[in-house]
């Protein structure tokens, strides 16, 4: 029995290193300067999405990763002077090494300062408006 309630345990941390977010990456990783957004299929369970940022998490440079398997994607916050071409480079060798080539990376898709999200370039126009018009 306390076989098994380690092994559940273990299991719950490993799933909990990175979390799935059901529409949106976490905080930390949203907020980060640098970010990698990749689309990953072959993702179909929590322990995908936990082999997967784990493994990520490792790559020089990453400071960060969480998944949302509904979308298949995997956001990665980057340290603000990491090469991001690298990077990108590095994330699809990581992902599509994983399970014997179970995921595939279709697109990564990298976020600098200079070039922000679709919902970013949004939130800023919205500013903007609002601002003009006062």
């Amino acid at each position: 029995m306390k076989i098994l309630t380690a092994l559940a345990l273990a299991g719950f941390l490993l799933i909990a290193g990175c979390a799935d977010s059901e529409t949106t990456p976490s905080t930390s990783i949203a907020d980060a300067s640098h970010r990698v957004e990749a689309s990953v299929s072959g993702m179909d369970c929590g322990g995908c999405t936990s082999h997967v940022c784990g493994a990520v998490e490792q790559i020089a440079g990453v400071t960060g990763a969480t998944a949302d398997l509904e979308a298949g994607k995997v956001f990665i916050a980057l340290e603000k002077d990491a090469d991001t071409n690298a990077a990108k480079a590095e994330i699809e060798k990581v992902i599509t090494g994983l399970s014997d080539g179970k995921f595939t990376v279709g697109g990564i898709e990298t976020f600098t300062p200079d070039k922000k999200t679709p919902n970013e370039a949004e939130a800023a126009d919205q500013g903007q408006e609002s601002h003009e018009d006062a």
